[in-house]
């Protein structure tokens, strides 16, 4: 059996081989090691790429994953026991938005066992409207329910601060609220 070191071949052999013999089987021999010698350079190419691949794979995969681990992870507040006087408000929840426009999912249940005619508003404002909003000037929610059990909303909000509000428009009585809010952003 011949063994053929590959990685010798720089420093034992140069360039060019000289042979002087006429026998056929060094001159097959020399064919072999040249095709082996090919073989080993397509392959060394080919492991070369397929560890370029594998490293940008799992580097993508890894991206990938924290990217969505991330964006699907709500934001949640603990649940929240208030009791609201009359005409006046509770800011349940702020957050965020980053990007230009986000699509957002926002889910509350809210118990109100003492909200007579319709007397509990939820509102969604950005922070132009809440400012406006705690000064009674005209504002203009995002979203807005009255004498709600769920609230759900669904769709883009653009880059802005944002308050989730309850507000009591009763003029004469309190009301307790029990709730907990999510936010998901897709």
């Amino acid at each position: 059996m011949v063994s053929i070191c590959l990685s010798c071949d720089g420093h034992l052999f140069g360039d060019e081989i000289e042979v002087r013999t006429s026998g056929a089987k060094v001159a097959s021999l020399l064919e072999e090691r040249q095709k082996l010698k090919d073989k080993y350079k397509k392959l060394s190419v080919t492991v070369y790429n397929l560890k370029i691949g594998i490293y940008l794979s799992v580097s993508i995969g890894l991206a990938l994953t924290a990217y969505i681990l991330l964006r699907v992870k709500p934001l949640t507040t603990p649940p929240i026991s208030t009791i609201i006087p009359p005409n006046q408000h509770f800011v349940a929840m702020e957050f965020s938005i980053e990007e230009m426009l986000r699509d957002v999912s926002i889910r509350a249940l809210i118990e109100c066992g003492d909200c007579a005619d319709n007397s509990l508003e939820l509102l969604l404002l950005n922070e132009d409207n809440y400012q406006r909003f705690i000064f009674r000037l005209g504002y203009q929610p995002r979203y807005e329910r009255f004498g709600i059990k769920e609230f759900v909303f669904d769709g883009n909000l653009e880059r802005d601060r944002y308050y989730i509000v309850f507000y009591n428009t009763s003029i004469s009585h309190p009301v307790s609220i029990n709730t907990k809010i999510d936010v998901y952003y897709k």
